[in-house]
């Protein structure tokens, strides 16, 4: 009975001696436990740094994203730009006005005194369905003692719509100044009109009715020619 209970008593410190080497082994796992997730916790703040690394990066390429719109940008312009010149050279450019394609007339206007020039117009109409281009001076005379331009004036093409006209005030004395002989005057029906670039017509005087008139010079060397005005 003795050996019995030795054995019995043996068998429990076995059993105690084993459990505690369980427990210890159950530690040990639990510590191996922790150091992977210390390593899973190192890793997490190694992503974490990485992302701010990635971060970084992305700001970097947010820069150079910044900096592609820019370029972007200039590149934008630069389409404006060549699509605005594309335009400008695609267009047809009008044609000169020519005799052809015009008609001028010379309307007499108000009189004037001795102490006012007389102001008469020349007006030159587009009789095409199509815009012209009077580019340069036009020119003026009468009975060759007459003879003058607006070419000073004229620093611009001026477009002349279909159907459209311009003109040009003409102002000279048309009355004897300073005991001058009335009968030294120059009288004409008809004056002479030149656009650049094409010959004289002639052209008949009319009165602000429309019937034929009178153009009397006083001093030719007076005469001065205005600018084109629609």
């Amino acid at each position: 009975m003795r050996v019995r209970a030795i054995s019995a008593t043996a068998s429990a410190l076995l059993v105690a001696t084993l459990g505690l080497t369980g427990c210890e082994g159950n530690k040990g796992d639990n510590a191996g436990g922790e150091k992977p997730t210390s390593s899973a916790s190192a890793t997490s703040k190694g992503s974490e740094g990485k992302g701010d690394s990635g971060s970084g990066s992305g700001n970097d390429g947010k820069g150079n994203g910044g900096s592609g719109k820019s370029n972007s940008g200039n590149s934008d312009n630069g389409d404006i730009s060549g699509s605005g010149g594309g335009d400008g050279a695609g267009q047809d450019e009008a044609p000169p006005c020519t005799n052809d394609i015009t008609d001028v007339s010379f309307a007499l206007g108000e009189e004037g005194s001795e102490t006012e020039y007389a102001t008469s117009h020349v007006t030159i109409e587009n009789i095409t369905d199509e815009t012209c281009l009077i580019t340069g001076g036009i020119e003026f005379s009468a009975e060759d003692a007459v003879m003058v331009d607006n070419a000073e004036l004229s620093d611009k093409p001026i477009e002349v719509g279909p159907g459209m006209s311009v003109s040009a005030p003409v102002a000279y004395p048309d009355v004897p100044q300073g005991g001058e002989d009335p009968d030294s005057c120059l009288q004409a029906s008809e004056v002479q009109v030149a656009l650049p670039d094409e010959e004289y017509r002639n052209v008949d005087v009319t009165d602000d009715s429309g019937d034929v008139g009178v153009f009397s010079v006083c001093q030719a060397d007076e005469v001065s020619l205005g600018e084109l005005t629609p």
